[in-house]
C-alpha cells in the first residue's frame, strides 16, 4: 500500500520466474503515470500481474487493518 491509499498488485512472487517479471511490471506502472494520479488517486489498486494489460479499479484509501497497524507503530 502507498501512503496515498492505493496498492500495486504484482501477483505471487513465490512462483518461479515471478521476481524476474517485476521490472516489466514496474515499467507498465511507469507508463500509467501519464494517465493516473498516484498522489491523488481515484482508484484503489493497479493490478500488474499481466503487465501488457494492467487493470485499475477499487477505491482509494487504506484498509482499516493497514491504518490500524500504522497508528500502532511507534515513530522512529
Amino acid at each position: 500500500w502507498t501512503s496515498a491509499g492505493w496498492q500495486a498488485v504484482l501477483g505471487d512472487v513465490g512462483v518461479p520466474g515471478a521476481v524476474a517479471g517485476i521490472p516489466g511490471q514496474l515499467t507498465a506502472l511507469s507508463v500509467l503515470r501519464s494517465a493516473l494520479s498516484f498522489t491523488h488517486p481515484t482508484f484503489g489498486y493497479v493490478n500488474l500481474e499481466d503487465p501488457s494489460a494492467p487493470a485499475v479499479g477499487g477505491t482509494p484509501g487504506l484498509p482499516s487493518q493497514v491504518s490500524g497497524a500504522l497508528l500502532s507503530t511507534p515513530a522512529h
